[in-house]
């Protein structure tokens, strides 16, 4: 089975270091996020750092409807 391109299937979902275990293991699009200044799909939204991909496109509730976007803690 290939490894998955993306944690969510929503491409722009990108949730929180140590929030999601999917997201955690794409470490390296957590620290670009960080580093070029956008906030996380349903984190603590900065109000300085751009706005995250996904919720530009619709609401966190319409995002988080879909199973395959949800958060999952370890």
């Amino acid at each position: 089975m290939a490894e998955a391109i993306h944690p969510h299937c929503d491409d722009l979902v990108l949730h929180a270091p140590g929030t999601c275990q999917y997201c955690d293991e794409y470490p390296e699009r957590q620290r670009k996020r960080v580093r070029d200044g956008v906030n996380f799909t349903g984190g603590e939204q900065v109000p300085e750092h751009s706005p995250c991909p996904s919720t530009l496109r619709r609401p966190l509730e319409t995002i988080e409807a879909w199973f395959g976007n949800r958060r999952f803690p370890k």
